[in-house]
């Protein structure tokens, strides 16, 4: 019992500190143009790399990220949040950003220092509306 219960108080911290992947796509490289036909390959996965990587890609995942930035599939599938109920991750992703509950514990809204660019949070949200192309 001891043993479990050192596990339950050491997951936490674990899960805290879990991200600490540098993301493969630094968010200066970045256009801050809004596109108004956006695509996933093209402009809305490079932004959501640069800004969610460290904890939804590649190497995030050994360290207890949740991978959903490592292909388009990815994004397709249906959302495990509560706040996206019968939506895609895809689809999730602006309403999760503006409600503060991404990235979790440390919300960083659309336009604010370090956090996605207003510009930038418009071609997420063109892609979603155009049917989150490929």
């Amino acid at each position: 019992m001891t043993k479990l219960r050192s596990l339950l108080i050491l997951l936490p911290v674990v899960l805290l500190g879990a991200c600490e992947t540098e993301p493969t796509v630094d968010p200066d490289d970045l256009d801050d143009d809004e596109v108004a036909d956006p695509t996933w390959t093209d402009d809305v996965q490079p932004i959501l790399v640069a800004y969610c990587g460290a904890c939804h890609e590649g190497d995030a995942l050994a360290s207890g990220g949740i991978g959903w930035l490592n292909s388009y599939a990815d994004v397709q599938a249906n959302a495990f949040e509560g706040v996206c109920d019968g939506s895609t991750r895809g689809e999730c992703i602006p309403v999760r950003l503006l409600d503060g509950s991404i990235p979790d514990g440390n919300p960083c809204p659309p336009g604010e220092d370090g956090c996605i660019t207003d510009n930038q949070f418009s071609t997420v949200e063109n892609w979603v509306a155009a049917g989150m192309p490929a």
